[in-house]
């Protein structure tokens, strides 16, 4: 299946070589100015994608919660660029809502999934989030109303829980998002699937998603690295934080340091400027995610009898 990548961009000169490019961008309500910042490039510079726009649960569960008036109200003044909305969810460790269980969480999330679907001009457009470790009859509510308004957009948040170090064949993380993906599917042949916060190249093949965001392509950026074939490689120790970073490394793995120079310089970026600019690297390795997760087929996906087989 052909998967779409939406990348954030905490960087205005990130942001301005990602919509020049036309790639698909990942925009949050918690984030207005970020909203019009991007408009004004997209007009600007004639952007031909699409983005998804996030609620900013995740962003707000430790300030200020979301108010879902006022995000139904945004959806409602029908903004530019936009394939689908984000619902309102409480994440579990929502400092908001800490006196509340899992269960009463989940009944606000479909609560307010429900309340947007009915208030808003494009229902179709509003996915729901169905997060990592919640109960099977969450993700059934979720289906129940998306049928009901039309809507194919499903988000599935995987959080720390699905890590690309643990994605050998096996019973594993990605062994769990193929089965849930495969739940979706089986009740909404339909869905645009999306995983929220998740982009190993090298996993999403063998996941049935259509798209997933990501924010690592930055945080690898900012501690010196970039993402090539060769892994995620550290060519410059800014600080002595980054170098205690887990993903530091001092070794380029099996590629030397003149395999890298010439292996950038095929794909027509500078070492040099990659070496000195969290923002190049940032875009060197944005290009080269969505270059191996857009169009990418991969390997043929599990049949869904033997992904449920114990």
């Amino acid at each position: 299946m052909e998967k779409t990548c939406y990348f954030s961009s905490p960087a205005k000169n990130v942001l301005r070589w990602l919509v020049k490019n036309n790639m698909a961008l990942l925009l949050t309500f918690y984030d207005p100015k970020g909203y019009e910042c991007f408009v004004e490039m997209a007009d600007e510079l004639g952007y031909k994608n699409l983005a998804m726009m996030d609620s900013g649960a995740f962003s707000a569960r430790r300030g200020k919660p979301i108010d879902v008036d006022a995000y139904i109200a945004f959806i409602n003044s029908k903004p530019k660029y936009i394939r689908f909305f984000v619902s309102v969810d409480l994440i579990q460790h929502d400092q908001n809502v800490a006196h509340l269980t899992m269960e009463e969480k989940c009944q606000v999330s479909i609560g307010n999934f429900e309340r947007i679907l009915k208030g808003v001009w494009c229902p179709e457009k509003i996915a729901p989030v169905y997060h990592f470790g919640e109960p099977l009859w969450v993700l059934d509510s979720y289906l129940a109303l998306c049928k009901q308004y039309g809507s194919p957009y499903v988000c599935f948040g995987l959080g720390s829980n699905m890590s690309g170090k643990n994605s050998n064949p096996g019973k594993g993380p990605r062994e769990y998002a193929q089965r849930i993906c495969a739940y979706i599917r089986e009740r909404l042949p339909n869905a645009w699937i999306h995983l929220l916060g998740y982009n190993h190249p090298k996993d999403l093949p063998y996941i049935d998603c259509s798209s997933s965001d990501s924010t690592g392509y930055a945080v690898s950026a900012r501690y010196g690295h970039i993402i090539c074939k060769y892994g995620d490689l550290a060519i410059t120790n800014l600080t002595k934080k980054s170098a205690s970073h887990p993903h530091f490394t001092k070794k380029f793995g099996y590629a030397t340091e003149e395999t890298l120079r010439q292996y950038v310089a095929e794909l027509g970026w500078s070492y040099e400027a990659l070496m000195e600019s969290t923002d190049e690297r940032a875009c060197f390795n944005a290009s080269y995610i969505n270059g191996e997760i857009v169009g990418s087929q991969g390997p043929p996906i599990p049949s869904r009898k033997s992904l449920f087989d114990t």
